[in-house]
């Protein structure tokens, strides 16, 4: 599953150093995160690892070092093991 945030400002006065979630994890996952549309280049990439059964939400980054200039950007949701649950978002924000 694929999301786009567009435009988003990569460089600059307001640029982006670190992408960050807030989630509680299942089977774990990563996140691809894709400039210019859905199959574009892979500029990073967020690793979710699977944690205990314990509804705690915890805090997961990423460096944004290879992001430049003004473009979209697509988080690529992909599993580790094919029909478990990954993880649940509270919040994902650009630093």
């Amino acid at each position: 599953m694929c999301f786009c945030l567009h435009p988003m400002p990569c460089s600059g006065t307001t640029s982006i150093s670190k992408f960050k979630i807030s989630a509680h994890s299942y089977s774990g996952g990563i996140i691809n995160i894709r400039v210019g549309d859905s199959k574009g280049k892979i500029i990073d990439t967020l690793n979710v690892p699977p944690l205990s059964a314990r509804l705690k939400y915890d805090e997961f980054s990423c460096p944004m070092d290879q992001a430049k200039g003004v473009d979209s950007l697509w988080l690529e949701f992909i599993g580790i093991e094919d029909g478990t649950k990954l993880f649940d978002i509270d919040c994902l924000w650009f630093e």
